[in-house]
């Protein structure tokens, strides 16, 4: 729903419908740009697309095209495609080492999303209870920089309601990308990047080239969580993982971001 001239609210959680809102609700800066795909999606039973056709995560730097050879109807063409890069806003919170959390399994006892594009800005403020009867709030702004064109961040404000206890919270910097989002192209889009890792003074880091080898993108994820202690996180194939562990108690918000950057 439109609440007015210059945002755009929805005031319940439609899975059927993520697919429109992550387009709709996407921000951009004319250098960068972020689909609105759910940041705990990563940690959903199925995941993100290609496994799960209800999220599709994607980010995007102005001019990094990918000039591939494909064959269509018989035919050996050079397609140029814009390409998804590797996703570093995958994010989430498990308390005291249960279930990664998702908004699968939990009770929306409040969802609200809202793009305020006066303000360039996303938010997310959603309560609910989980399997145990624990009660979270979690308030999510993200946005892309007008100051520093090649930055985009994620910042999540979670309360603890009715519970305390040591939360792990953990961000991907998924290795794996793909553009698959059209049907029409899926049969010919193919594999579009190499990604490896690459060293990073602080988080982690990748380097994708696209398989025409005419682009080297650099994406940069930096987990910050105030208070907490970082963790010798477990290995992942698909991506290069940040854990930290703090201690949550209820009534007293969390502070948790997420820092990303894409340089060519």
């Amino acid at each position: 729903m439109a609440a007015s001239a210059d945002e755009i609210v929805f005031d319940h959680h439609d899975p059927a419908d993520e697919p429109r809102r992550e387009s709709l609700m996407g921000l951009g800066n004319g250098v960068l740009f972020v689909r609105a795909c759910a940041p705990e999606a990563a940690f959903a039973q199925n995941g993100p697309a290609p496994e799960n056709a209800t999220h599709y995560s994607g980010l995007y730097l102005a001019g990094a095209y990918n000039r591939a050879e494909r064959e269509i109807n018989g035919e050996r063409v050079h397609i140029s495609a814009l390409v998804n890069l590797p996703d570093p806003f995958a994010l989430s919170f498990r308390i005291a080492g249960e279930a990664w959390f998702s908004l699968e399994g939990c009770e929306l006892l409040h969802y609200r999303h809202r793009l305020d594009m006066a303000a360039g800005l996303a938010e997310r403020d959603i309560t609910l209870r989980d399997a145990a009867g624990r009660e979270t709030r979690l308030r999510e702004t993200r946005g892309t920089s007008l100051v520093d064109a090649n930055r985009a961040w994620l910042h999540w404000h979670v309360t603890p309601l009715n519970w305390s206890a040591p939360v792990q919270v953990r961000a991907l910097l998924r290795t794996s990308a793909c553009n698959t989002r059209l049907t029409r192209t899926q049969a010919y889009e193919g594999r579009h990047l190499d990604v490896e890792p690459a060293a990073t003074d602080e988080g982690v880091a990748v380097l994708a080239r696209t398989t025409d080898g005419t682009r080297c993108v650099r994406v940069e994820s930096q987990l910050q969580c105030a208070g907490a202690s970082v963790d010798a996180a477990e290995s992942d194939p698909t991506a290069l993982v940040q854990q930290q562990t703090l201690e949550a108690q209820a009534g007293r918000a969390v502070d948790i971001e997420l820092q990303v950057r894409v340089v060519a």
